[in-house]
C-alpha cells in the first residue's frame, strides 16, 4: 500500500456516517485434542450494517465492508494501522472448496453441500435443528451446525460476520459455498461442532454463542477510532496483528452477562 493509500482510506473511513445499531454477541470457542482440553477462549464482537468489530486482548479490529479496509486499534499504544490486505485465495479456496468437487479446475457448484440430521436440541432456549456439512469421508472431518433463526442474528448478519473474518476481496467459490450452506439450513448457526482426525490426533472445536442482543443506537464509538489515537505510518512498527479474537477486552463492545 502507497504512503497515501492510508490517508485516502481514512478519508472515506471517516466521511462515512458509523453504524448506530448494532447486534453484540459473545462467542465462546473451545479447542480439544484427543478428549482434552486444549484451549479455550471469548470472542466479544459487534455486527453493523456496514462494520464489524472484533477484539483481542488490548486489540480492536473494525472491518467496513464498503471500503474492504480493516482498521487495527491497539488501545495500549493508542495508535492503529489501515490495511486493505486480500484474503489469501489459495488457502481459503482450498478450505472450502473440499465440501464440493472441482471438474475441470472448476468448483461443481450442483454438488449437495448440507444434509439435515434427525436430531434437535435447546440451545439457550431455541429449539435448534442439526445440519452436517458433507465434507468427503476420506478428509476425517464432521461439522454439525446447530440452527435457530433466531430472532435478533439474522443469517444476513451472520453472514457478513463471516465475510469480515474471511478478509477483503472474498474469492468467489468461498462465497458461494457459504451463501449456499446459509441457504440449506434453517436459520443461524447458534452451535458448530467440528471433529477432525490429524494423523493419530483427534481434534475437536466447539463455537456457539452465549449472549445476543440487538442494541439500537448503541453509539457511534463502537465502530470508530477512538478519539486522540494516532495513525501509524508505514516507517512505523505495525499493531499487534489480530485479525481473529481469541479473548475478552475490557474495551470491548460487549456487555457483561445479565
Amino acid at each position: 500500500m502507497s504512503s497515501l493509500a492510508p490517508l485516502l482510506f481514512l478519508s472515506l473511513f471517516l466521511v462515512r456516517p458509523p453504524d448506530k445499531d448494532a447486534v453484540i454477541a459473545i462467542q465462546e470457542i473451545q479447542f480439544k485434542v484427543n478428549g482434552e482440553e486444549a484451549g479455550k477462549w471469548e470472542n466479544r464482537i459487534a455486527v453493523g450494517r456496514n462494520r464489524i468489530r472484533v477484539d483481542k486482548e488490548n486489540v480492536s479490529v473494525i472491518f467496513d465492508y464498503r471500503l474492504q479496509l480493516f482498521i487495527h486499534i491497539d488501545h495500549v499504544t493508542k495508535r492503529y494501522q489501515i490495511s486493505n490486505s486480500e484474503t489469501p485465495r489459495a488457502a481459503t479456496r482450498r478450505f472450502l472448496v473440499t465440501l464440493a468437487p472441482i471438474v475441470n479446475g472448476m468448483l461443481d457448484r450442483g454438488s449437495n453441500l448440507v444434509s439435515k440430521l434427525n436430531k434437535k436440541k435447546v440451545i439457550h432456549g431455541f429449539p435448534c435443528m442439526a445440519f452436517r456439512l458433507n465434507y468427503p469421508d476420506h478428509l476425517g472431518i464432521e461439522t454439525i451446525l446447530w440452527t435457530f433463526p433466531h430472532p435478533v442474528f439474522s443469517t444476513a448478519e451472520y453472514r457478513r460476520l463471516i465475510f469480515s473474518l474471511l478478509g477483503s476481496e472474498v474469492p468467489g467459490d468461498a462465497k458461494y459455498i457459504i451463501n449456499s450452506i446459509l441457504r440449506e439450513i434453517w436459520g443461524t448457526p447458534l452451535l458448530i461442532q467440528t471433529s477432525m482426525t490429524l494423523g493419530e490426533d483427534v481434534v475437536e472445536m466447539t463455537s456457539g454463542f452465549s449472549y445476543l442482543e440487538y442494541r439500537k443506537n448503541s453509539g457511534a464509538q463502537v465502530f470508530e477510532i477512538p478519539k486522540g489515537y494516532s495513525m501509524i505510518t508505514p516507517e512505523d512498527s505495525p499493531v499487534s496483528e489480530s485479525p481473529r479474537p481469541e479473548s475478552p477486552e475490557p474495551q470491548s463492545p460487549a456487555p457483561n452477562r445479565p
